[in-house]
């Protein structure tokens, strides 16, 4: 595939399947979009920023497992979004005690 004329996209971190897969889509689209690429050239783009697990993800992929960009994102997300690390929520404090013999303070800073 040929690159648009001038195709140089910013560097951005590449992604290693532990961070949130949508906001690296986000960024990365992003990125590609501003220095002049389309939905192909994403796709066939995505490649080069991507490393260990996420790379290996997708040079493993099935022949014609792909139909879009947008597929491409979509299975990408599913795949990566139970390893990434989430913020807590609510609930999760409710599971959360006081330790035999914590002080309170220690207790408190638990969560700063």
């Amino acid at each position: 595939m040929r690159w648009p004329e001038k195709f140089r996209p910013a560097p951005i971190k590449k992604y290693d399947g532990s961070a949130n897969p949508d906001k690296f889509i986000q960024i990365y689209t992003t990125v590609v979009e501003a220095a002049g690429g389309t939905p192909k050239v994403m796709a066939n783009y995505f490649l080069t920023a991507l490393t260990g697990s996420a790379q290996s993800w997708l040079m493993n992929l099935p022949a014609a497992s792909i139909y879009s960009w947008e597929d491409l994102c979509d299975q990408f997300v599913t795949n990566f979004q139970g390893t990434s690390a989430r913020p807590g929520e609510e609930d999760d404090l409710y599971q959360v005690q006081q330790r035999k013999g914590e002080s309170l303070r220690k207790y408190i800073q638990r969560f700063c």
